[in-house]
């Protein structure tokens, strides 16, 4: 389990999307950090540490950002038996929900940590185990854990496509950005399904290419008309196909890309308006700029 005599970690899993996987759980999919909290052995020199993506030593979160030692639910992790990991997302609320580093920086704002996974407890390898064996854990020690669904009873009689359905319009119904899909216990497979919408937006300019881009659009400047027909800009959106960066590079030469209406999908508005995770999708020249207004977002 990579346990050492100064430092407990262990491998994370990543989620690939669904495409029709068989499932155990569907559980809540926040929108923030996520991190792994390390009960360390009783002889380590740091009785806990946290890591993102990766153990890289020099991003361990709870040196970056000291505030997390003072916050209630870290002290229950901290709580726990010793060689317990506990997967975790960190979020922020307010204008800072989407700019959790700037929230951890500062004393005021507040943030929420919520466990989905709890892969070790106490030396013993629970990743196979079920996910309510996890839950049960955090809640009995005050921590919050992400709701979930068992999905054993009704997945396997839907089809795919009723199962997305079924999950995409639950998801809006609770305001969540979408779910983790898991097989095999709490940490077998995991696949996620966000939930994303589309909007109309016009071009009101690009952002230079890098890298192999360099000389090409990168990226582009999207907009629409806000209730007193001034233009908002919604979107700084990517996601084009080579072939479609080298058509919008060969009109933007030509002086007739701003303007041209494009349809690209999002998660959710976030802070000050903006799409959250935006992507190009197509062209819209069947639609005028004039078309693309602000009643097409849903928050």
């Amino acid at each position: 389990m990579g346990q050492q005599t100064t430092e407990f970690v262990h491998d994370r899993i990543a989620a690939d999307p669904f495409t029709g996987q068989a499932f155990t759980y569907a559980q809540h999919k926040l929108d923030g950090w996520r991190g792994t909290f390390f009960v360390q052995p009783c002889d380590a020199c740091v009785p806990l540490r946290c890591y993102g993506r990766n153990e890289d030593t020099a991003l361990e979160f709870m040196a970056r950002f000291p505030r997390l030692w003072e916050h209630p639910t870290i002290k229950k992790i901290q709580a726990l038996p010793p060689c317990t990991s506990v997967d975790v997302e960190i979020t922020a609320e307010g204008a800072l929900r989407h700019k959790v580093t700037t929230a951890l920086r500062d004393p005021a704002a507040p943030i929420h940590i919520t466990a989905f996974a709890v892969p070790w407890f106490e030396g013993n390898d629970c990743r196979t185990g079920a996910l309510e064996a996890a839950e049960g854990i955090c809640l009995e020690n005050g921590i919050p854990f992400a709701p979930f669904l068992n999905a054993e009873p009704w997945a396997n009689a839907l089809s795919t496509i009723e199962i997305r359905e079924t999950l995409l319009n639950t998801a809006r119904e609770l305001g969540i950005e979408g779910w983790v899909l898991k097989s095999g216990g709490q940490y077998g497979k995991w696949y996620k399904l966000k939930l994303e919408r589309t909007v109309d937006a016009f071009i009101v300019g690009v952002r230079p290419g890098r890298g192999k881009y360099t000389g090409m659009v990168g990226s582009l400047e999207l907009a629409v008309y806000d209730d007193d027909s001034a233009v908002r800009v919604i979107a700084n959106a990517s996601g084009m196909t080579d072939e479609q960066r080298q058509e919008m590079t060969r009109l933007r030469d030509l002086n007739e890309l701003v303007d041209r209406v494009v349809e690209v999908k999002y998660q959710m508005v976030g802070s000050a308006g903006r799409l959250v995770h935006p992507r190009f999708m197509r062209w819209r020249d069947d639609k005028r700029a004039t078309a693309c207004d602000l009643t097409q977002l849903t928050a």
